[in-house]
């Protein structure tokens, strides 16, 4: 009778949610594919170390020195094709991975359809940028600005992917953190294209671009696409 109560109340006093969420972890989001991601994304990691051993500084200097970005990049501290292939697949691997529990834990979308919006966000954020600013060229007839604007968002997407690897990991051996991982890669999200759109603002102001043509950029390909996002999240899972 006393090992019955006991039981019972072990039971009752376990938390659901987490019950809830380890299953949903598990099973809509195979917690195996998240164990060989991390394994293919430590192999990216170390051909980039073999390659160029001190890519994370290289990274990291790219990000907080403002003026002459594409010097640093191409001649002080350049990744050669292999690494910026590895760094580039590393992110969208470990975003894939991370979004498509955010996915399925925060508007209960699963299967082929989590999967597709899951890797459809990491291609987003690095390709987005790259054609909106080559169509604001191609409007505008200025040719020039956006180089500096397009390497800062290839540079943050790769130092995106190093810490989603971190986040993988984290996840992988606490499942249970998923709050934590969730909150932080909202807020890293957030904070790299404010940092993103900040930096295109300085770029494009310092290479003379006219500043209506900076005002359609921002409202047309920056806020209308979070616009409609949002609607649309709004209107179907909120």
């Amino acid at each position: 009778m006393t090992i019955t109560y006991a039981i019972q109340s072990l039971i009752q006093s376990v938390d659901k949610h987490d019950i809830k969420l380890s299953l949903l972890w598990k099973s809509e989001t195979p917690f195996q594919w998240a164990i060989y991601s991390l394994f293919v994304s430590i192999i990216l990691l170390t051909i980039t170390r073999i390659n160029n051993p001190y890519f994370v500084s290289s990274l990291s200097k790219s990000l907080y020195k403002n003026r002459a970005i594409e010097k640093i990049v191409l001649e002080e501290s350049p990744l050669n094709k292999i690494a910026h292939f590895c760094l580039i697949a590393n992110f969208i691997l470990s975003f894939t991975i991370i979004t498509s529990f955010l996915v399925s834990e925060n508007y209960h979308v699963f299967g082929w359809l989590n999967w597709l919006i899951a890797f459809i966000i990491p291609i987003y954020l690095l390709i987005a940028p790259v054609f909106y600013l080559s169509l604001v060229e191609f409007i505008s007839g200025e040719n020039h600005f956006s180089k500096e604007i397009k390497l800062t968002n290839r540079i943050l997407c790769q130092f995106l992917g190093i810490i989603g690897t971190l986040f993988l990991l984290i996840w992988i051996f606490n499942q249970h953190s998923h709050a934590f991982i969730s909150y932080f890669t909202i807020c890293l999200i957030s904070i790299t294209y404010i940092f993103r759109l900040f930096r295109g603002f300085v770029f494009a102001f310092s290479k003379g671009l006219p500043w209506y043509y900076i005002i359609l950029y921002f409202c047309t390909f920056e806020l209308l696409p979070l616009y409609i996002v949002y609607y649309y999240l709004s209107g179907v899972y909120i």
